[in-house]
């Protein structure tokens, strides 16, 4: 099934509705032959590194490598903050959003939120009229991402967001399963597993080559109907936790992450 992706040419449709974010645009451009080749910051890119230090490291975010995105670290999850390039000019637009660590699929994801709204684009002109775009930028980063913490303090809360949220889309229905599995809903997560089955028997075509992802869908819910299963699932997307933070060089949790 395609993902939705991060592009420089914009945004791909994704019928699982998780916007995936590659992040591979870091700013930077290469300079220099050979072996001395290095990477130099853009101007832009520059403006928005010293917004983002000033406005988001206070409130603990983290910087992932060179890139335009930063991580905001609550354990199971993650507020992404993304600088968005285009690819057709200098400027950025704005991404804040959630990445639920339980699903952790390889690479960060927007599984809530995306483009802020009323953010637009902001191309770079000079550095005087680019530098206070960048800091509104990162304000309004920093609204959001304090938004994003009230929201999701404890599963329960994440569960009841999702509950009321779940718009039928797939990849929503697998998440609410999820968090319903982790309070202890089993019954309504297999429910929702089965809905998902459900609409991919209805629409095939929908969801294209995702034959491995259809089997994580069914073996979840029959392992979700016993006392045995649920212990494994729950130790299972423990494990994915783990590996979402060990992959993106975030310090080990010391207990479960729940």
């Amino acid at each position: 099934m395609p993902r939705r992706t991060l592009t420089r040419g914009g945004i791909r449709g994704d019928q699982r509705g998780c916007f995936h974010a590659r992040l591979r645009h870091s700013g930077c451009v290469c300079v220099g032959v050979g072996s001395g080749r290095m990477a130099v910051e853009l101007p832009h890119s520059k403006l928005i590194t010293s917004a983002a230090r000033d406005v988001l490291r206070p409130l603990g975010l983290r910087r992932r490598g060179r890139s335009r995105v930063w991580l905001d670290d609550r354990g199971w999850w993650l507020g992404v903050v993304e600088f968005q390039p285009s690819g057709f000019s200098r400027g950025s637009y704005l991404n804040v959003g959630v990445c639920w660590l339980w699903g952790w699929n390889g690479d960060v994801s927007f599984d809530v939120g995306s483009r802020v709204k009323g953010a637009g684009f902001v191309s770079y002109e000079t550095d005087e009229q680019f530098a206070p775009e960048a800091r509104r930028f990162a304000e309004l980063a920093a609204a959001r991402v304090e938004e994003f913490r009230a929201a999701f303090p404890d599963l329960t809360a994440a569960a009841d967001y999702l509950f009321a949220h779940n718009n039928g889309i797939a990849n929503a229905c697998l998440h609410a399963a999820t968090v319903a599995a982790l309070i202890g809903r089993y019954d309504h997560a297999i429910r929702l597993l089965h809905d998902i089955e459900a609409d991919a028997a209805a629409r095939p075509a929908a969801y294209g080559d995702s034959d491995a992802w259809m089997r994580h869908v069914h073996e979840s819910a029959v392992c979700l109907r016993t006392k045995t299963g649920q212990a494994r699932f729950l130790a299972e997307r423990c494990e994915q936790v783990r590996a979402g933070r060990a992959a993106l060089k975030l310090p080990p949790l010391a207990d479960s992450p729940w």
